[in-house]
Formats: structure tokens, C-alpha cells, sequence
């Protein structure tokens, strides 16, 4: 307790001297001031005295008046100024002054509190300290007591007091670890029901993004089909109105060169007629087939005409091996003309293109077989189907028949721009 009091008074005494300092500096500055001011008027004063010895002409003495007065106005102003100056200064000062001893001041007084909390704190301390010596002296006695009066009661009592502090150590852990069961009981069902809240919250969610998701993608499919019946309508449509003009633009071609081939084949059958009825019976038998193959010649001919560029062939020119007298070749290009006329745009699909195609046939020209030779296989898919669904022109004589029957009968399609 001595020592922490003359800390203390170490410390006031280092506080007292840093003021007395600072006082006494302040205190030098001051008189430096003065002194310096009383400096100024005193060589002022002079400096106008000796102006005023000097002077005789009355004229300079009047401009050297104006000019003293001038120079006292000026002095006085720069008297007044460092006066002001001076004023600032010690009010500086002074105000410095005031800020050091109020800072002082406050730490003096935290000091003093300091130092009196210390001081405080030991007393307790050391009151505390003797009230533990006296209590200990007073169970010391106690003690000593009871073992005099009755040991082996003492002794029992305090067993039996353990035994009860003990059961109630025991009870009130149980207490406690019951309490803390509760506890986490309590908080892992408001766990489970803020977990099933969330659970139910988040199926919600899902259910209600899925049922959206599902709608707009039932909107979005049915809109997409929709727009795709519509668009495939519009197709159709458009594809069964060509279809259709087409169709009735081919069968007006077909129609009017069937009509063409018709009568020019009756105008031929009629010359043919004419011309047989004036020449003989044994002559007219010897022409019969050769004016039979120029009709159906004049038949490949006018097929090749109304086709412009495109060609058709038969096979072996026309002669068939085995009967070198009989000409197949116009019967070939009949053939050929019929399919033709069923291959719509055939010409343009299938430009500078060739196929070769082999078919059998009936007696009555029906068909029995067809299959691809050699060459393009559009043009080929195209021209067998359009020989299965043409009807074909039976051979004209028994002959050009007896010659095809036994063997394929080979068509060429080609197409040149």
C-alpha cells in the first residue's frame, strides 16, 4: 500500500514540474514580446527628432511635415498592427495555456482515480485476506471442538452429510441430463417439422414448376402441331392442286396424240387398202409383212417425232437370231412410246441420263416381267413402274410374237438435252 502511494506521489510531483515549465516558458515568450515592442517605439521616436534638427528651409520643413506625418500614420498603423498581433499572440497563448492546464487537470484527476482504485482494490484485498485468516481460525477452533466433544459423531455426521450431497449431486445430474434430453428432444421435432415444412415447400414448388412446365410444353406441342397440320394441309393442297393440273395437262397430251396416232394410223390402214385391192392376190401376199412392218415402223417413227430428242433402241437392230427375215425393231419402239407417255417430266428429271430395262410378254401384250438391265437407277425405277401400269400393244403378227416369246425383250430410255 506504501509503495502504490509513492508512485503516486511520483507521478504528481513529474505532472507539477512539466506545468511549472510550460508556465515559465509562456512567461518568456511574453516578455520577449514586450521587449521587442518597446524596442520599436524607442527607434521610431528618434529617427523623428533627428528629421526635425535638420531641417531649416521652411518649404522642406513643410514637405518634410507631410512626410513625418505621413511616416507617424504609417508607424501607427504598424503599431497598430503588431499590437493586434500581439493581442492574437497572447490570446494563442493563453488559450495554449488554458489546453495544457485543463489537460493537467485531467490527468490529475485520472491519476488520482487511478491511483485511489488501486488503492481500494488493495484494502479489499487485504480485508478480504483477514476475514479468510479469521474464518480459518474460527473452523480451526471449530474443529478442534467438535473432535474433542465427539469425534466418532462428528465423523458420522459428515459421512452422512457427504452421502446426502452426493445424492444430491446424483439427482440433480439427472435432473440436468433429463432436462437436456428434453431439450434436444424438443429441438429434433422443431428440426423434423421445419425439415417437413421445407420437404412439403419444396414438392409444392416442384409440382407447381412441373404442372406450368407441362402446360406451356402441351401449348408449345400444340401449337407446333398445329402449325405443322396447317403447314402440311397447305402442302397437300398445293401438291393435290398441281397434282391434279398436271394430270389433266398429261391426259389432254395423251388424249390428243392418241387422237393423232389414231387417225393417222386409219389413214395409212386405208392408203394400205386402197393399194392392196389393185395390185394381185399373189403380190399382196408377198408384201403383207413388209406394209405391216412400215406401219409399225411409221408408229416408232411418230413416237420419236412427238418425243423430239429422245431415243429409243431395240436390241440385235431389230433382227432377231433365228429369224433374220422378221423386223422386231417397231414393235420395240411401240413399246417404248406407250411407256414413255407415263413418265411425267422425265426429260427434265433425268437429263443426259440412259437405262435399259428387259421385259417378257403375253401373246395379247400383256406383261409378265419386268426388271433393270444396265444404267441410271432413277430413270430405271421410273420406267419400270411406268411399264406396269401402261397397257402395251400386242405384237402385230404371229411371227414378230413367235421371235419375242422365248427371249427378254430389251427397251432403251434415254434423254438428251
Amino acid at each position: 500500500m506504501t509503495n502504490n502511494f509513492s508512485k503516486r506521489k511520483n507521478r504528481f510531483t513529474l505532472s507539477f514540474i512539466l506545468s511549472l515549465l510550460l508556465h515559465i516558458t509562456l512567461l518568456g515568450i511574453l516578455i520577449f514580446a514586450a521587449f521587442t515592442h518597446v524596442m520599436d517605439e524607442t527607434g521610431s521616436g528618434n529617427e523623428g527628432a533627428l528629421i526635425d534638427a535638420v531641417m531649416v528651409d521652411m518649404d522642406a520643413m513643410n514637405a518634410q511635415d507631410i512626410r513625418a506625418t505621413k511616416q507617424e500614420s504609417s508607424r501607427n498603423e504598424a503599431e497598430i498592427v503588431r499590437e493586434q498581433k500581439n493581442e492574437e499572440e497572447k490570446k494563442a497563448l493563453a488559450e495554449i495555456e488554458k489546453e495544457i492546464q485543463d489537460k493537467q487537470k485531467a490527468l490529475d484527476k485520472e491519476l488520482e482515480a487511478k491511483a485511489l482504485a488501486k488503492e481500494q482494490e488493495l484494502h479489499a484485498a487485504a480485508e478480504a485476506l483477514k476475514a479468510q485468516e479469521e474464518a480459518q481460525k474460527a473452523a480451526e477452533a471449530e474443529l478442534i471442538a467438535a473432535k474433542a466433544l465427539q469425534a466418532e459423531s462428528l465423523k458420522k455426521e459428515a459421512e452422512e452429510k457427504a452421502l446426502k450431497l452426493k445424492q444430491e449431486a446424483d439427482e440433480k445430474r439427472k435432473q440436468d441430463e433429463a432436462l437436456k434430453k428434453e431439450i434436444a428432444k424438443k429441438k429434433q421435432e422443431e428440426e423434423a417439422k421445419a425439415k417437413a415444412k421445407a420437404e412439403a415447400e419444396k414438392k409444392k414448388i416442384e409440382a407447381e414448376a412441373k404442372a406450368k412446365a407441362e402446360a406451356e410444353k402441351k401449348k408449345a406441342e400444340a401449337e407446333a402441331k398445329a402449325k405443322a397440320e396447317a403447314e402440311k394441309k397447305k402442302i397437300e393442297a398445293e401438291a393435290k392442286a398441281k397434282a391434279e393440273a398436271e394430270k389433266k395437262r398429261k391426259e389432254a397430251e395423251a388424249k390428243a396424240k392418241a387422237e393423232a396416232e389414231k387417225k393417222k394410223l386409219e389413214a395409212e390402214a386405208k392408203a394400205k387398202a386402197e393399194a392392196e385391192k389393185k395390185k394381185k392376190e399373189a403380190e399382196a401376199n408377198a408384201k403383207k409383212s413388209g406394209d405391216m412392218d412400215k406401219l409399225i415402223g411409221d408408229l416408232a417413227s411418230g413416237a420419236n417425232r412427238d418425243d423430239g430428242k429422245g431415243a429409243a433402241l431395240g436390241a440385235g437392230g431389230g433382227n432377231t437370231a433365228g429369224n433374220s427375215n422378221v423386223n422386231t425393231s417397231g414393235y420395240q419402239n411401240a413399246v417404248i412410246a406407250v411407256i414413255k407417255n407415263n413418265m411425267y417430266d422425265a426429260r427434265k428429271l433425268h437429263a443426259n441420263k440412259q437405262c435399259e430395262i428387259v421385259i417378257r410378254i403375253n401373246r395379247d401384250g400383256s406383261l409378265i416381267s419386268a426388271k433393270r438391265r444396265a444404267g441410271d437407277d432413277g430413270l430405271c425405277q421410273q420406267a419400270l413402274a411406268a411399264t406396269n401400269i401402261s397397257k402395251l400393244p400386242r405384237p402385230e403378227t404371229d411371227e414378230v410374237y413367235n421371235v419375242l416369246k422365248n427371249q427378254d425383250i430389251v427397251l432403251v430410255f434415254k434423254y438428251t438435252n
